[in-house]
């Protein structure tokens, strides 16, 4: 975790926005345990923590996209104002994050067909945290921009 936001912090330049994403990242794991336990399911192993690592480099990544499109705005609308270049960018970066939010969803819902039942805990867990943090990529850290 400290090392995801160290480079954050290197590849963005903001010790506040590196704060955010780490903090969006880190909070899909608990909601993920909420919609977890209101369907019911009660399994749980030590395997599904390892969705940690999985999630700091899916959220990094998204959080650097959204960076990226943020700063690519600059090209397209030089003249514009801040909210079109935030517009343009959070549309683009969005649409780049849901197909890869996307993709990663559905292969972790393949592992959760799985009848060992502890991939399968981790496929559909780890796709409600993948879900999650797409989630909190577009509201919370967009918001923190």
């Amino acid at each position: 975790v400290v090392v995801v936001f160290l480079w954050m912090w290197a590849g963005i330049g903001s010790s506040f926005l590196a704060a955010c994403g780490i903090f969006e990242i880190l909070v899909s794991i608990p909601w993920a345990f909420v919609i977890w336990g209101a369907l019911g399911m009660e399994f749980i192993t030590a395997f599904q923590m390892t969705i940690l690592f999985l999630i700091l480099g899916i959220g990094a990544d998204d959080v650097f996209v959204l960076w990226d499109a943020y700063h690519q705005a600059d090209q397209v609308y030089p003249e514009g104002s801040e909210d079109i270049k935030f517009c343009w960018a959070l549309r683009r970066a969005r649409s780049a994050m849901t197909v890869t939010s996307a993709t990663t969803c559905l292969c972790l819902i393949a592992a959760g067909s799985s009848p060992i039942p502890s991939i399968s805990a981790f496929g559909i867990f780890g796709a409600f945290v993948v879900f999650l943090d797409y989630v909190f990529v577009i509201t919370l850290f967009a918001s923190a921009m």
